[in-house]
């Protein structure tokens, strides 16, 4: 048996009713309600604001030797470690 499928009234850009017209036959299938929560609960995961304990948190800091040229004049490298 087929279903029928609904119709809608379509507007014109005044407002006023000018037509209607039959909806594609996917909008007759059943809303599947795992989907639909599966959905928007991933969809509202990109609204989560990223966070650390600084803005610096996660990189690794290099520093090259010709930085450190006026250290390493006046103290050894073990005294920079510690």
């Amino acid at each position: 048996m087929a279903a029928v499928r609904p119709t809608v009234t379509v507007f014109n850009a005044k407002g006023e009713a000018e037509s209607s017209a039959k909806l594609p036959a996917v909008f007759t299938a059943p809303i599947r309600i795992d989907i639909v929560q599966f959905v928007h609960s991933n969809v509202a995961k990109n609204k989560r604001q990223p966070y650390a304990v600084s803005v610096e948190a996660g990189y690794v800091i290099v520093f090259s030797l010709v930085s450190l040229q006026p250290l390493l004049s006046t103290t050894t490298l073990t005294d920079l470690l510690r």
